[in-house]
């Protein structure tokens, strides 16, 4: 599954009108999930490069598989 910076910024915004469907879709799954380096830069910037939101996004893609197109 790829994401895109929505699903990122929802997750580490317990104030995201989407978090809730995000951590239901996304938290609890086994599935492998792909992201871009792209997108983890989208998703810091739009939660303003905050320490506490750029320490959850590092946690987060961690469990990820990053891959940038080539």
């Amino acid at each position: 599954i790829i994401l895109d910076a929505g699903p990122l910024v929802a997750l580490a915004d317990a104030g995201d009108p989407h978090n809730a469907w995000a951590a239901g879709k996304i938290g609890g799954t086994g599935r492998p999930f792909i992201v871009t380096s792209a997108a983890i830069a989208e998703a810091s910037h739009v939660l303003n490069n905050g320490t506490r939101a750029i320490e959850f996004l590092e946690k987060l893609v961690a469990r990820m598989h990053v891959e940038d197109p080539t």
